[in-house]
């Protein structure tokens, strides 16, 4: 049986080797994180455009001229957000306001009480994030509604109302609340694996 015995200079090359091994690795990640982060920024480039493009867009304008009625501005007014879910669940829909007057402004986020094609109205539960806009001049925030669909709201039914910004906006922005069909979600549901 032969002994296997380690010289000087094999003891030596084991950190070398480790060393370069932690260095290749390190580099190896660093590489990975700065494309994904390529990626991201990429990304962000080509959604962000295309969102503020398929989002209604509150403007706010500057009051119009004594005697002359306030006009409704062609931009997001003919575009609607929808927000799906099944019973038991919250749907989410997202939407921007900019402001385009010299001055500071400042006005809750609020919502009209929602109808069905035969009039009927319904109150489900919605929430924006903020809740408050306040916005200099130039400057735009992006608003998130949530609205709690329970079983009340019949399926493939549409349920419209606006959403206002008093001081902002003088048109409201269309909203649509639609239960999608299935049953509704329990309030405690079992896992299953």
């Amino acid at each position: 049986m032969s002994e296997s015995r380690l010289s000087a200079q094999d003891d030596a090359s084991q950190p070398t080797d480790r060393a370069t091994a932690w260095r290749d690795a390190a580099e190896a990640g660093l590489r990975y994180y700065a494309r994904l982060g390529g990626l991201a920024f990429e990304l962000v480039g080509t959604v962000v455009p295309g969102i503020r493009e398929l989002r209604p867009t509150v403007r706010v304008s500057p009051d119009p001229p004594a005697g002359k009625p306030p006009t409704q501005s062609g931009e997001g007014s003919e575009q609607t957000i929808v927000i799906e879910a099944p019973a038991g669940r919250s749907g989410l829909g997202v939407f921007m306001v900019e402001n385009t007057t010299q001055r500071k402004v400042s006005a809750p986020v609020g919502v009209s009480a929602f109808v069905d094609p035969s009039g009927r109205e319904v109150h489900p539960v919605v929430k924006f994030s903020p809740a408050e806009v306040t916005l200099d001049p130039g400057d735009q925030v992006l608003v998130q509604v949530a609205a709690a669909v329970d079983a009340a709201l019949e399926p493939d039914v549409r349920y419209r109302a606006e959403i206002t910004i008093p001081h902002l906006s003088r048109s409201g922005i269309p909203i649509v609340v639609r239960r999608r069909p299935g049953r509704a979600r329990a309030a405690s549901t079992s896992h299953r694996s």
